[in-house]
């Protein structure tokens, strides 16, 4: 979570927060015009979001401040456009937002917007069916990606399966196996592909025809 706002409403908000570990809530600093003596790191003023949601994992961002602060307003304007998940504090002028829902945390009132509604059944239903049919085809193809592993393994030395980086919702990274479909120290050879006596000629098609097998 990222806070944006001030640090009276900001102070009310964190002490719920910590009231509450097991939500699991991780709040990684806020920004202000100015630092305002909030105990979580201070990551400068609104100009800074960009790059704050660029560089850091922000699932929610939470508005704090009056909705009347022009920056406010160009904050929610580029979180808008990033489609990044807003919950708003409420105060005496907040403005009704498209695809908003109530929120209530601990007694505290709020009001979030998604960057798409949000259909809770309909989310269950697809991750049981998900489920399922990924299973019925991990069974159904288990004779074929068998054969596959062996014949990766007789093939050449080194593992069957490799695991590689992939990026995923919010700047999160997991890794995937996959079968290992090149040699052993492919990764290594890419930057030899870079050199200028090695990228062109037939040199240079040879150790990327070798690279593929």
């Amino acid at each position: 979570m990222l806070i944006l706002g001030n640090a009276q409403t900001a102070h009310f908000y964190l002490d719920k927060v910590s009231e509450t570990p097991q939500l699991g809530y991780k709040v990684i600093g806020y920004l202000d015009s100015e630092k305002n003596g909030l105990n979580i790191p201070y990551h400068g003023d609104y100009s800074n979001l960009a790059l704050v949601i660029s560089t850091k994992i922000v699932d929610v961002t939470v508005i704090t401040a009056s909705l009347s602060d022009k920056n406010v307003k160009k904050s929610l304007e580029l979180l808008d456009i990033e489609g990044k998940n807003v919950t708003i504090l409420l105060d005496d002028i907040v403005a009704k937002v498209t695809r908003s829902r109530a929120v209530y945390f601990d007694g505290l009132s709020m009001v979030a917007y998604d960057r798409r509604p949000r259909y809770p059944v309909q989310e269950i239903v697809k991750r049981v069916l998900d489920a399922i049919f990924t299973g019925l085809k991990l069974i159904v193809l288990s004779p074929i990606l068998s054969l596959i592993a062996i014949a990766v393994k007789v093939s050449s030395d080194g593992p069957v399966f490799i695991a590689q980086e992939r990026a995923c919702i919010n700047g999160r990274t997991f890794k995937m196996l996959k079968f290992r479909s090149m040699v052993v120290n492919a990764e290594e050879l890419k930057a030899n592909f870079a050199h200028p006596k090695l990228s062109g000629g037939i040199l240079g098609w040879i150790l990327q025809y070798w690279c593929r097998l």
